[in-house]
């Protein structure tokens, strides 16, 4: 299965990506602070298999660290990956940064 990767330097990019591709984001993040990465990716191109949190010093609790964001393209067609870092408690109010990317589905 192919996999792509995409970091904070991949955001307000364009890419092609045939259908099954696993899309794997990862994206620092100090979810102590009550800021965490939020999926607002709505549709059916993309779909989010999963979500993990990896602290950048396990013997420290409440550090920063990664969050990732495994998506697979599921058929054809234009997506907008579209994560917001905020308080999922207080809405869309409260984003502080937007990582978007547009997924383009094309055949194998």
């Amino acid at each position: 299965m192919a996999e792509t990767i995409l970091t904070n330097q991949d955001n307000g990019r364009s890419i092609e990506a045939p259908v099954s591709t696993s899309i794997i984001v990862r994206l620092e993040e100090s979810p102590t602070t009550g800021y965490g990465w939020i999926n607002k990716t709505d549709d059916d191109v993309l779909h989010l298999n999963s979500t993990e949190f990896s602290s950048a010093s396990p013997d420290i609790v409440g550090g920063a660290g990664v969050r990732t964001f495994g998506f697979m393209v599921n058929k054809l067609g234009k997506s907008t990956l579209l994560l917001k870092r905020g308080r999922e408690w207080e809405g869309e109010s409260s984003a502080t940064d937007v990582f978007s990317v547009t997924i383009r589905a094309i055949k194998n």
